[in-house]
């Protein structure tokens, strides 16, 4: 995997593992975003952040460029 982010934080809160990737190789970032125009997979993207958005354990970021 080329240009890993990955983060562990430990606080009074708790701990938090933060993972991604810091900029999609060309043709990963290609193939990613031709799944999020597709009709069955950005569909299937969608529900599963919503699923992890009504949770308490999970966090989904907002828009980045």
């Amino acid at each position: 995997m080329e240009n890993p982010g990955i983060f562990f934080g430990l606080d009074e809160r708790g701990a938090r593992l933060h993972v991604g990737l810091f900029k999609f190789p060309k043709i990963i970032l290609t193939a990613y975003r031709d799944a999020i125009i597709d009709d069955q997979l950005g569909n299937a993207l969608q529900n599963v952040i919503k699923t992890l958005q009504n949770t308490e354990n999970y966090d989904v970021g907002g828009k980045h460029y």
